[in-house]
């Protein structure tokens, strides 16, 4: 009964902050440390780059976080041209043959 009594834990979608690295000085938005389901990331805006295994936590610097970051974000310089839009032909729609009982039975009686 004591378990049942305990209020409910409900799940945070997001990875539990570790510390912040530092502010990008791009845009001043923070460079966050954060620990997730599938182990240490580093999150700037909505970019999320893992933290490979070999590096320290505790001694991970914001240039470091850039780096990683840098490897991940796309070059903002290109743009992709919008994709083709091809139009398909509408079919007509078919119209079935209709035959009613009478000229079935009228077929089968000859």
């Amino acid at each position: 009964m004591e378990l049942l009594a305990q209020p409910k834990t409900a799940r945070s979608r997001g990875g539990k902050l570790i510390r912040v690295l530092g502010t990008h000085p791009e845009d001043d938005s923070p460079i966050e440390l954060l620990e997730g389901a599938y182990g240490p990331y580093v999150k700037h805006d909505k970019v999320k780059v893992s933290v490979p295994k070999e590096m320290d936590l505790d001694q991970l610097t914001l240039e470091e976080g850039l780096a990683l970051l840098a490897s991940k974000e796309p070059p903002k310089t290109k743009s992709k041209a919008p994709a083709k839009q091809t139009k398909t032909a509408k079919k007509s729609p078919k119209t079935a043959k209709k035959t009613t009982t009478a000229s079935r039975s009228k077929v089968a009686t000859k």
